[in-house]
């Protein structure tokens, strides 16, 4: 069995190790392109947009190696919120859009590589091929447009569209850790026992922390890879917008970089209000169990006291914070966005000057 599960495994290893090589090579021809730009563009720019490119290559392989984690900290989440098959439609469909507007930018480039690939756009086409093959392409305009779109699929695909599934698959993951604080309360409702409630909250409690703790070592470092990508993209548009000169640079060229910006601020606020909502859930937990200790007519106080002590511990432990990352306040991605247009435009203008 192990057996032939390795070597259903090794197709996919290949295609993986090909894809980052891929990406490599891609990212690579970036840093080539340097030279080309760097007497139109701000260094800045340059060196904010080779950031972005390379965050592709570390995110796939964290995903690549924290897969297995990944999967388990999932189905322990789907088994903790007890989703019915209702929610669970609704889940996927949330997903799926979220999926689908992740292909916004790479739909675009295929939809561009398409055009080249017409009558009279041969000359532009090779310069594609040659920007990102060293300086390579093919007399046969047929082999070019195979090359593009080879690159659009495995290499574009990969760079804006996978911060934008982590993104998404984290937004899943705290919605499923929410419900899940969220269980214990419909799960003790019509308990008289106070043995049953306190042993039904050690075992609850203790669910919640091993998820707790799962998602933390799951997305921690990739999240702080996005944040860092979502930084430098702002970064990158402002300082582009700010100090480009029109007449030599289309402003089309940013288009990619600003909808993957707004895309990410956009991701970013929306999972750390999810975050503090888990939070708010366990305050709720919270409450409901004080509630629950002083209708109780149990005779066992220390025990009573045990966990009353427990339950005003718990908000405190169900916090999501990727690394001190999520700070449970609204104002938090706009704070970040400020501060670091302000960052592009202050280095902009020294740049000028």
């Amino acid at each position: 069995m192990n057996e032939q599960t390795n070597s259903r495994d090794i197709p996919r290893k290949l295609m993986e190790l090909i894809i980052i090589i891929l990406l490599l090579v891609y990212e690579v021809a970036d840093l080539q392109g340097i030279f080309d730009w760097i007497r139109v563009v701000p260094l800045g720019l340059i060196f904010s947009s080779l950031v972005t490119s390379f965050t592709s290559t570390v995110v796939r392989v964290c995903l690549i190696i924290n897969r297995k984690l990944l999967m388990s900290t999932i189905e322990n989440l789907l088994r903790l919120s007890k989703c019915n098959a209702r929610q669970r439609q609704k889940d996927k469909l949330d997903l799926m859009i979220g999926f689908s507007l992740c292909f916004i930018i790479p739909v675009g480039f295929l939809l561009n590589t398409a055009n080249l690939c017409t009558p009279g756009m041969e000359s532009i086409l090779e310069d594609y091929v040659q920007n990102n093959c060293f300086g390579w392409s093919s007399e046969n305009k047929w082999i070019n447009c195979f090359i593009q779109f080879t690159m659009d699929t495995l290499v574009l695909n990969q760079q804006y569209t996978l911060p934008g599934f982590v993104i998404v698959l984290c937004c899943y993951m705290f919605s499923l850790l929410k419900r899940g604080v969220e269980t214990f309360k419909p799960l003790t409702r019509n308990q008289q026992d106070f043995e049953t409630f306190f042993a039904a909250y050690l075992k609850y409690s203790e669910q919640i922390y091993s998820c707790v703790t799962q998602i933390e070592d799951s997305i921690s470092f990739l999240l702080l890879i996005l944040f860092g990508f979502m930084a430098f993209s702002i970064f990158t548009v402002s300082t582009f917008l700010i100090t480009v000169n029109y007449k030599k640079v289309t402003v089309l060229v940013a288009i990619p970089q600003v909808i993957s910006a707004i895309f990410m601020i956009m991701g970013f606020y929306t999972a750390s209000l999810r975050a503090v909502a888990i939070n708010r859930s366990a305050i709720k937990i919270k409450e409901y169990i004080h509630g629950a200790v002083a209708a109780s007519k149990s005779s066992d106080h220390s025990q009573q006291v045990l966990l009353l002590a427990m339950a005003n511990n718990f908000p405190s432990k169900v916090v999501i914070t990727s690394w001190k990352l999520f700070v449970l306040k609204r104002n938090f991605i706009w704070g970040t966005l400020s501060g670091m247009f302000t960052y592009g435009v202050i280095l902009s203008q020294l740049g000028q000057s």
